[in-house]
C-alpha cells in the first residue's frame, strides 16, 4: 500500500523570478569530412602494356559538347537546388518581423528600468541577436527559439 500524501502547504502569491542570465555562446559546429583512403590500384605489365581505347565522339551535339566545356542549362541529374529556397522565405520573413517588432517594442520603452530590469532588457537584446544570427546561417529553429525566449521576457518587461 502507498502510504497517504502529506497536505499541501497553502498557496501564496509570490512574484516568479526568471532566470536572467546570459547562456553561454553556442560554439560553431564545425563540420568533419570523413576521411577517404587513397587506394591505388595495383597495375600488372600486360594491362600497363596495353593502349587504352579513347571514346570518340560520333554525333554532331557529342563533338560541340566535347568543343564547349560551358554546362548546358539541362543537367543530366535534374535541376539541383538549396534547401534554403523559396520553402521557408516565408517563415525566414515572419520571423525576421517578429525580431524587428520586438526590438521596436523594446527601444520604445522611454521609463527608466530598475538594475533587474536593465538585466532583463540586456538578455532580450542578445536574444534578438542570437536570433538574426541563427536566420543569417539558415537556422530557423534557432531563430525561433531565440526569438520566443526574447519575446517572453520582454511580455514581462512590458507588463503594466
Amino acid at each position: 500500500m502507498i502510504p497517504p500524501m502529506p497536505p499541501l502547504p497553502p498557496a501564496t502569491s509570490q512574484p516568479v523570478m526568471l532566470d536572467t542570465s546570459v547562456p553561454p555562446e553556442p560554439k560553431p559546429v564545425e563540420e568533419a569530412r570523413p576521411k577517404r583512403p587513397h587506394h591505388h590500384p595495383k597495375t600488372t605489365e600486360s594491362a600497363q602494356d596495353t593502349p587504352k581505347p579513347v571514346a570518340q565522339p560520333t554525333t554532331p551535339a557529342e563533338t560541340e559538347e566535347a568543343a564547349n566545356p560551358q554546362p548546358s542549362d539541362a543537367s543530366p541529374i535534374g535541376q539541383l537546388s538549396a534547401a534554403s529556397g523559396d520553402t521557408n522565405t516565408a517563415d525566414r520573413q515572419t520571423q525576421l518581423d517578429q525580431i524587428n517588432a520586438m526590438e521596436n517594442t523594446l527601444n520604445g520603452i522611454h521609463r527608466s528600468l530598475s538594475s533587474e530590469e536593465q538585466k532583463t532588457a540586456t538578455l532580450i537584446r542578445t536574444f534578438i541577436t542570437r536570433a538574426r544570427d541563427a536566420l543569417k546561417m539558415d537556422d530557423l529553429e534557432g531563430a525561433k527559439n531565440y526569438s520566443n525566449k526574447a519575446k517572453v521576457l520582454l511580455q514581462e518587461l512590458t507588463k503594466p
